[in-house]
């Protein structure tokens, strides 16, 4: 589309493209989120383990000591995690804002150089641009960077039992399985109704000039 043309835009060093200079210094920051994600992985997992420990060693002991740490340990696992969770949207809330900050007058300025061979191309710029912060914003991003966790995940659970770990991955597999189809089915009509969008944007603006 035309705002994607403005944005990758052929230049002789692939690394001077505008979202790979806009987003390099970024590199520490995407680097907190995904300690942010494992860390908040790892405290998910206190609630599974604090069921095991009660039936294993409260249960068991019947000691009351034992059941206080352990909850105690859970709150702030649990805690923890809601925090970091918070934060994480916040850094990447901020990335989104910044990043469009950065690249909004760019785009305006090309939309403005080719404006009279591509008339439209200004507002498929922004409105892309409105989009990619979107995505920047949204917890799907945070649901792509937790796929990472995901054999940490089956290796703990291998290490309960190996059946489980083998319905776990049926499960994973079964998941990914019905994304992959919904996208290939859904694929052509979104597709169709962003042009339809696109085309309706078009002509809207053709009526005001």
């Amino acid at each position: 589309m035309a705002g994607r043309r403005l944005l990758t835009r052929p230049s002789r060093d692939p690394a001077a493209s505008p979202i790979a200079t806009t987003f390099r210094p970024l590199g520490g920051v995407f680097g907190r989120i995904v300690l942010f994600s494992a860390i908040i992985n790892l405290a998910t997992l206190t609630t599974s383990l604090f069921t095991m420990q009660i039936y294993d060693r409260v249960l068991s002991s019947q000691s009351v000591d034992t059941l206080l740490y352990l909850t105690f340990a859970t709150l702030v696992a649990v805690a923890l995690a809601a925090i970091l969770e918070g934060v994480r949207q916040q850094v990447a809330n901020g990335v989104a804002s910044w990043a469009a900050r950065r690249l909004g007058p760019l785009l305006l300025a090309r939309s403005l150089e080719q404006q009279l061979t591509m008339p439209t191309v200004r507002l498929e710029a922004l409105r892309e641009l409105s989009t990619l912060k979107t995505f920047l914003a949204t917890p799907t991003v945070f649901s792509l960077i937790d796929m990472l966790w995901v054999p940490l995940y089956l290796a703990i659970i291998y290490l309960l039992h190996p059946a489980f770990a083998g319905i776990a991955l049926v499960g994973a597999l079964t998941l990914f399985g019905l994304a992959w189809l919904n996208e290939r089915v859904t694929r052509e009509q979104i597709r169709a109704t962003q042009r339809m969008a696109s085309s309706n944007m078009h002509y809207a603006e053709s009526l005001v000039r």
